[in-house]
């Protein structure tokens, strides 16, 4: 069994530990012993432990969205965005209770800065490998700074929304993107970026 295969074994158990658990030191024991490792073996592969699991959950998510994205056939940089974005939701809602204790997790003071540098490597993927944006100029933080404003609140909404299939999430989503079309057009006559 190869390294990464072990992660995903250990990740694939923590979504079941975790949500009756939530992130602890008992529940990273818990997780070795769901998938059939001894006791401490998740410090050879996420010796941060919790940090370690959600990076490795949102950094399998990245490369998730950027190859289904690769089977569509979408035209429009929104359309292209909308549609990453509700790929990652759709991961999120089949590990709903994960998701949710690990975006807790994140929102403590400790651990802000990190779940920060997450949601802007989401941001940067969706840029950088599904709208196909080059710029290095003014216009590469602009785009990625409103984006992280939509998926963050997105997020938020996400958290609470009881809609099937989260379709109230998607209509969400819709209306945060239209509202950044504008706000991207006012930041672009002002700054003549």
């Amino acid at each position: 069994m190869t390294m990464e295969e072990v992660k995903e074994r250990l990740l694939k158990a923590s979504f079941s530990v975790v949500p009756f658990y939530r992130w602890s030191t008992d529940s990273l024991n818990k997780i070795d012993e769901k998938a059939g490792y001894t006791n401490g073996t998740h410090k050879l592969f996420f010796p941060a432990g919790a940090q370690d699991f959600i990076d490795y959950f949102h950094e399998r998510l990245d490369a998730l969205v950027v190859e289904e994205m690769k089977l569509k056939k979408v035209e429009g940089v929104r359309s292209s965005i909308f549609n990453a974005l509700s790929i990652r939701f759709g991961e999120y809602q089949k590990h709903r209770a994960f998701t949710v204790i690990s975006h807790q997790y994140l929102s403590m003071p400790q651990h802000i800065f990190f779940g920060k540098k997450l949601a802007w490597r989401t941001v940067d993927s969706i840029w950088t490998n599904i709208a196909m944006d080059k710029s290095t100029d003014f216009n590469y933080y602009t785009k990625r700074g409103l984006l992280l404003c939509v998926y963050n609140l997105a997020s938020l909404y996400w958290i609470s929304d009881e809609s099937v299939d989260f379709a109230d999430t998607k209509d969400f989503i819709v209306r945060r993107l239209d509202d950044t079309v504008t706000i991207g057009k006012k930041v672009k006559s002002i700054f003549g970026a």
